[in-house]
């Protein structure tokens, strides 16, 4: 998964991909990015860009669900 962290000025956090100029709720990237500069308690999570990474994740490079294990494997057998 390859996005980035896109803070503005008054700590609305959003979320974007490499080189869009958009964040992934639709916003554009205008002005500084303030995501490095502010504190995480002063950070505002965007629903829209949250629930969009939450299934970014979930997917992999080729766009397909991940498969996640409800246990641990067991020794691999060579």
């Amino acid at each position: 998964m390859n996005v980035f962290e896109w803070t503005k000025r008054l700590g609305q956090q959003h979320w974007s991909r490499p080189n869009s100029g958009v964040t992934l709720c639709g916003k554009p990237m205008l002005g500084n990015n303030y995501a490095i500069g502010l504190a995480k308690e002063d950070k505002v999570p965007c629903d829209k860009c949250t629930e969009s990474v939450t299934v970014l994740a979930a997917l992999d490079s080729f766009g397909r669900e991940r498969a996640v294990l409800k246990e641990p494997p067991s020794v691999l057998i060579w």
